[in-house]
């Protein structure tokens, strides 16, 4: 063989090689497992925060991606619109008293579920750290929860992801501002950080109102809380055999913090169908704000399995809490939520539940403070969960289908 035709035969073969070569990385990067990182309000004992937390990792992992929860938690940004005095007595409150309300054993249970079910980065306490190498993934994803209410996380920008690599997708799943009104003083801010995202998901209807107010350009999904995106078969699985109450058909009530009005209400709701039906009462929450220790039952040493057992159990709900709201759906109880309308700003009976509640025609839940004494609650109006979850369905299907669209587009 002449040299010439030599030469020309090693050229192929080296052409050849880098196809071969080319073709195996391609194969190597499609059955690569891509990375998705969350950044939510995973730390606490707040029930829905935790339980929301568990239901996002469990939908995007069982559609085949490795996930894993941004371990962040910068106490110094969260707790600087505190007052120095405030900070103080939350400390005495929550390291002295609140173990003698049974916050320690909640507080216990809630990080065994944590440790079990939750797959959580190094801790990272500023957001330099977030940028470490050993917390890069293909995609980050902040929410659920309140993640852009400033009230809560001291305006932190982690939330907005402006953390991640420019080269790097940023998403929003469920992100609630907690409120329906922004700020004149905030919309700039919030302009600019939202503006960077990828695709936009929030929680409701309002969160969508105000960033189009701000980004009329910008395409918004409202999506189901990450809670509603399982089955009360699945949530019932999880439990195993926790136990609470032997008994069922009682009526839960289940508070967050407001004013005298609400919880005079609740109180009143809840006392009004054990009168009339002859069922028990049962009280859950932080002893240290629940004002409703007035049954015979009170329960503050719960966590995250004996909440969702709760619901489970009951016949009848009283809340104003949002997953309070949710997992009184996803069980298919009866429910009630007081409603004081002159209440206004951050107390103010919360959007994310008022729109949840629209999208699944079930407003009439909601009980005015000033009609409380004149509602027969036995004799209400039961729900048609056939008719609720005909609408749920859709919303399911439209939420998992913002998932499985972004993180398809990630794999090409």
């Amino acid at each position: 063989m002449h040299s010439m035709e030599l030469l020309i035969v090693l050229n192929l073969i080296i052409k050849l090689e880098n196809i071969n070569l080319k073709l195996i990385k391609k194969k190597l990067d499609v059955d690569k497992v891509k990375t998705v990182g969350i950044i939510t309000f995973h730390n606490t004992i707040n029930y829905g925060g935790i339980l929301q937390t568990y239901a996002l990792q469990k939908v995007i992992r069982e559609m085949g991606y490795d996930v894993e929860n941004i371990n962040y938690v910068n106490n110094e940004k969260t707790y600087a619109k505190y007052s120095k005095k405030r900070r103080i007595l939350q400390y005495i409150w929550r390291n002295i008293f609140c173990p003698l309300f049974g916050g320690a054993e909640r507080k216990k249970k809630t990080n065994e579920f944590r440790e079990k079910y939750i797959k959580l980065s190094k801790n990272v306490h500023s957001i330099d750290g977030i940028v470490h190498p050993s917390v890069i993934y293909d995609m980050y994803i902040t929410g659920s929860d309140q993640v852009w209410n400033f009230h809560l996380t001291g305006n932190d920008s982690a939330y907005f992801l402006d953390f991640a690599p420019r080269e790097k997708k940023r998403v929003s799943y469920a992100a609630s501002f907690g409120f329906s009104q922004l700020p004149d003083n905030q919309k700039e801010r919030y302009s600019e950080l939202i503006s960077k995202f990828d695709a936009l998901s929030v929680r409701e209807i309002q969160g969508k109102e105000i960033i189009n107010s701000l980004l009329k350009n910008k395409q918004v999904s409202v999506v189901l809380d990450p809670t509603l995106l399982l089955d009360k078969k699945e949530w019932a699985e999880l439990l195993g055999n926790t136990e609470v109450c032997n008994e069922e058909g009682y009526i839960l009530c289940y508070y967050m913090p407001g004013d005298k009005v609400l919880t005079d209400g609740i109180k009143a709701i809840a006392d009004k169908l054990s009168r009339r039906t002859g069922k028990k009462v049962i009280n859950i929450g932080k002893k240290e704000y629940n004002k409703l220790m007035f049954w015979e039952v009170n329960l503050t040493s719960e966590g995250p399995l004996e909440f969702i057992n709760l619901f489970k159990n009951a016949s009848y709900i009283v809340t104003n809490s949002f997953h309070g709201t949710a997992f009184s759906i996803i069980f298919k109880k009866e429910f009630f939520i007081p409603e004081n309308k002159k209440m206004t700003g951050v107390k103010q009976l919360n959007s994310r539940i008022i729109s949840l509640l629209s999208i699944l025609e079930l407003s009439n839940r909601l009980v005015p403070v000033d009609q409380i004494k004149n509602t027969a609650y036995d004799k209400f109006s039961e729900i048609d969960y056939k008719n609720v979850y005909s609408l749920l369905n859709v919303e399911k299907d439209n939420s998992l289908k913002f998932l499985t669209t972004i993180l398809k587009e990630e794999q090409q």
